[in-house]
Parts: C-alpha cells; sequence; structure tokens
C-alpha cells in the first residue's frame, strides 16, 4: 500500500516536471472531414502530438483516462448554434492481460478496441469520427462553421491532497482547436 502511495506521488512530480522542461510540438487538431453518412453530418479528425512520453506511465498504471471532444455546429454570418456534440474516449490498461482497452461514448461511430500496442492505443484514443446533425437539417447554400476542441480529463491520485491531477498540464493547459467554414450543402 505504501509503495502505490509513494508510485502516485512520483507521478504527481513526473507530470509537473514534465510541463516545465517537455520539448514536445504543441498538440494540435487536424482540420476536419466530413461527409455524409446514413444520413447524418459525420465530422473525423485526430490530435496530433497529444500523447507524450510522460503520459505513457499514467496508462500504464491502470488508471482510465479521459478524452473528451466538443464539435459544434454554427451558422456563420449569426454564429447561431445549430448543434453541438461531446464526444467522450476512455483507455484503461489492464495490468494482468497487459492490454488497453479503449470504448468510446454513444455519439462515436467507433466501435471498442482492445490492443496491446500503446502506439496503435494513442492512434484509436486520439481520433475522433462522430455523428453531428442530421442532413436533413442543414440549410442549402448556407455557410456553416465546424468547431472541434479537445480536453484531457483530470485524474484521481490518492496520494495527492487535491486529490486531482489535472492532465492537461501534459498539454501545458493549451485546448487544441481547429475551425473549419463551409457550405454543407448546395
Amino acid at each position: 500500500m505504501e509503495f502505490w502511495l509513494l508510485a502516485s506521488k512520483c507521478l504527481a512530480v513526473l507530470g509537473g516536471l514534465s510541463v516545465l522542461f517537455s520539448t514536445q510540438p504543441q498538440v494540435a487538431l487536424m482540420p476536419p472531414q466530413m461527409s455524409i453518412e446514413a444520413d447524418y453530418l459525420t465530422v473525423k479528425t485526430k490530435l496530433l502530438n497529444a500523447f507524450p512520453q510522460e503520459l505513457d506511465e499514467i496508462f500504464l498504471s491502470g488508471t482510465p483516462v479521459i478524452l473528451k471532444f466538443k464539435v459544434s455546429l454554427r451558422e456563420k454570418n449569426t454564429h447561431l448554434l445549430k448543434e453541438e456534440e461531446v464526444v467522450f474516449h476512455k483507455v484503461s490498461y489492464d495490468l494482468i492481460k497487459k492490454e488497453y482497452s479503449i470504448v468510446f461514448s454513444s455519439y462515436s461511430t467507433s466501435p471498442p478496441k482492445k490492443t496491446s500496442d500503446i502506439l496503435e492505443m494513442k492512434k484509436w484514443f486520439g481520433e475522433l469520427n462522430t455523428k453531428l446533425i442530421s442532413y436533413e437539417k442543414i440549410l442549402p447554400e448556407k455557410l456553416y462553421l465546424v468547431e472541434v476542441e479537445a480536453y484531457l480529463l483530470p485524474i484521481e491520485i490518492r496520494a495527492l491532497k487535491r486529490k486531482k491531477f489535472d492532465l492537461m498540464s501534459f498539454w501545458k493547459y493549451k485546448v487544441p482547436k481547429v475551425t473549419l467554414e463551409a457550405v454543407l450543402k448546395e
């Protein structure tokens, strides 16, 4: 038990130091790709430079890590919110099976996945593929803004006084965000 408390404290210190000394390129989102699938506008994108090596220790500890994507569709001229979806990806590592399990929330079109390869897990974990809005609701010849943001949610570490460790520190507290302007229906 004492070992796990010490390990948790080390993890928190490493995370804090990684923010100060990291030379990793800034996290970013690829420009979204949009398509019509099953009468829905589907948005796809992926994170770049999102999972530094320091985060591997947290993945390998078995602590579940949750990634949140916020996808919104607005009318360009009025900025009126037409639709917004929040999609969660959760990864956990089974210490016995030595296998990652990635679960996607209901708005995602991706099925749950399992792998023992950390690079494959990071690829799947950082990809967004979600239904956004029924194609019928999109007005023809109207200019829209599609915006995607990503967040790493805090994890709980029992050894910390505050009990929460903000994983956004690995991204230097910067929220990756991308906006695409397009006419979605002719």
